[in-house]
C-alpha cells in the first residue's frame, strides 16, 4: 500500500514536471510556479475523481472525462496568467496537451498492445512511469529538432493558419482519446493503435509544416528588409550624386567670381565689386539659407 502511494506520488511528479519542461520548452513567457501550481491542481483533482470512482456510462468514469478538459484548465494560464491573445491561448492549450498527453496515449496504446494486458495491470504504475518517462524524452527531442519558435505566429498575417491549427488539433484530440477508449476493448485494439499512430504523426507533422510556414516567413521578411535596403541605397547614391553636380556647379562659379573680383580688383572698379557683392555674394547667400 505505502509502496503503490509512493509510486503514485513519483508518477504525479513526472507528469507535473512534464508539463512544465513542455512549457518552458515553447513558451517565452514561462512561469514555473504557475504551471506547477495549475498541474498539481488538476492531477490532485483527478486523484480525487478516481477514490470517489463515478461510472456515468459505458463503463467511462468521470475521472475520465476530467482529463478531457486539460485543455481548459490551460487556457486560463495562457490567456490570463500571461495575457496572450485568445487564439494563440488556445493554441498553446491544445499543443501543450497534444505534446504531453498525446504523445504519452500513443506510447500507452502502442507498447500495451505489445506487452499484453495482463503485463500492463500487473505493473501499472511502473508501467506509466516508464511511458511518461520516454514520452518527456520523445517530445522535448522534436520540439528541438523542428526548432519550435512560436514567435512569428503572433504576427496578423497568421490568424487563418492558427485557426486551421487549431481545428487540426482539436480533431487530434476527439480522435486520439477515442482511440483510448476503445483500445481498452480486445475486438478494437488493432484499430485503437492504428487511429493512436495516426494523430501522433500527424501532430510531428503539424511540428514540420510549422516550421516550413515559419522559415518561409522569415525568409519573406528577409528579401523585403533586402530591397528596401537596394531602394534606401539607390535613393542616397542619387542624392550623392545630386550633391556632386552642386558641388561642380559651385565650383565653376566661385572660378568665374574669382576671375571677376580678381579684375575689378586690379582696375579699382569699385562699382563692380559692389555689382558682384551684391548680386552674386548676398543673392548666393540667400540662396543658401533658404
Amino acid at each position: 500500500m505505502i509502496q503503490s502511494l509512493i509510486l503514485s506520488f513519483l508518477l504525479g511528479g513526472i507528469i507535473v514536471l512534464t508539463f512544465a519542461l513542455v512549457d518552458e520548452k515553447i513558451y517565452q513567457e514561462h512561469q514555473f510556479a504557475f504551471i506547477f501550481l495549475l498541474s498539481t491542481f488538476v492531477l490532485l483533482f483527478e486523484s480525487l475523481l478516481v477514490f470517489l470512482d463515478v461510472t456515468l456510462f459505458s463503463n467511462i468514469r468521470l475521472s475520465d472525462l476530467n482529463m478531457l478538459l486539460w485543455p481548459v484548465y490551460l487556457y486560463p494560464y495562457y490567456h490570463f496568467a500571461n495575457r496572450t491573445n485568445r487564439l494563440c491561448a488556445i493554441f498553446y492549450s491544445f499543443f501543450t496537451y497534444l505534446s504531453v498527453e498525446g504523445t504519452a496515449t500513443f506510447l500507452t496504446i502502442i507498447v500495451s498492445s505489445v506487452l499484453g494486458d495482463a503485463f500492463v495491470a500487473a505493473h501499472s504504475i511502473v508501467y506509466n512511469m516508464c511511458i511518461r518517462l520516454v514520452s518527456l524524452v520523445i517530445i522535448l527531442k522534436l520540439i528541438d529538432l523542428f526548432e519550435f519558435d512560436f514567435t512569428p505566429f503572433y504576427e496578423k498575417e497568421f490568424e487563418k493558419y492558427l485557426k486551421r491549427l487549431i481545428c487540426v488539433y482539436f480533431a487530434i484530440f476527439v480522435v486520439i482519446n477515442f482511440a483510448l477508449w476503445i483500445s481498452e476493448q480486445a475486438q478494437y485494439k488493432n484499430f485503437g493503435s492504428m487511429l493512436a499512430t495516426i494523430c501522433f504523426f500527424s501532430f510531428v507533422v503539424s511540428l514540420f509544416h510549422m516550421k516550413i510556414e515559419r522559415d518561409q516567413y522569415r525568409k519573406n521578411l528577409e528579401l523585403e528588409y533586402k530591397e528596401f535596403s537596394e531602394q534606401q541605397m539607390s535613393r542616397y547614391m542619387a542624392e550623392i550624386q545630386s550633391l556632386y553636380s552642386i558641388v561642380r556647379g559651385f565650383r565653376h562659379d566661385l572660378g568665374n567670381l574669382v576671375i571677376s573680383m580678381s579684375l575689378a580688383i586690379e582696375e579699382k572698379n569699385i562699382s563692380e565689386i559692389q555689382r558682384i557683392h551684391r548680386e552674386v555674394l548676398e543673392e548666393g547667400y540667400k540662396k543658401i539659407n533658404t
